[in-house]
């Protein structure tokens, strides 16, 4: 089983409503064109930091995201890294996603310029939501639990990884990058301890 094949074209379409989910302004400093939104669905990150003076490109793995426009195209960070070096990558609630999650890291770290940032984004499995769920049962955050259908009914399919903050620096740190920052953020983008989101500055451990 790849990522590719549990999702559907579907779900490219309702990647939409999650973008601005990353507070650009806090991170600025390590914002770094060229730049790379890996997973980006719809393009509502990447539009919105072309606005804002960086030259952002955007791929995902469903063939549709070349119709958005030229800075958007397919690729597959389970397969290869890109050709190109980017002095910014960032995955905004993509690896909870990805089954061959190791893959998906070396790669993004070989398509690293010098120097370069990886921001990342997730949900937080430790969260006081993601605990309430847990003790009330609640299949769709199960592995492996996951129907394919589910997309007729226009929900999202279920996460298929789950991590706590120390679990994914630790992942990253075994995969040839060094951990900035790493912290959780509320639906508001505020820094919150045991809050839903959780935020991963690093770079290429060089």
């Amino acid at each position: 089983m790849n990522t590719k094949n549990f999702y559907n074209e579907k779900y490219f379409g309702l990647k939409q409503p999650f973008g601005n989910m990353l507070d650009f302004g806090r991170i600025e400093k390590y914002l770094k064109s060229p730049m790379l939104d890996v997973g980006c669905g719809q393009g509502t990150d990447v539009n919105k930091l072309n606005k804002l003076g960086y030259t952002v490109g955007g791929c995902d793995i469903f063939s549709n995201v070349c119709k958005l426009g030229k800075e958007f195209f397919f690729h597959s960070f389970e397969e290869k890294p890109t050709e190109k070096k980017y002095s910014t990558i960032i995955s905004i609630h993509v690896i909870e996603h990805v089954f061959d999650y190791i893959s998906f890291l070396k790669n993004i770290r070989k398509s690293l310029a010098d120097s370069g940032h990886f921001i990342l984004t997730l949900p937080n499995a430790y969260s006081f939501t993601y605990r309430l769920q847990y003790f009330l049962g609640n299949e769709k955050l199960t592995m492996g639990m996951g129907d394919p259908n589910s997309l007729e009914k226009n929900t999202l399919e279920p996460h298929i990884r789950f991590f706590g903050k120390q679990t994914i620096c630790k992942v990253l740190e075994k995969n040839g990058f060094e951990v900035i920052e790493a912290y959780t953020t509320d639906s508001k983008k505020r820094r919150v301890p045991f809050a839903g989101n959780i935020e991963v500055i690093s770079m290429g451990d060089w």
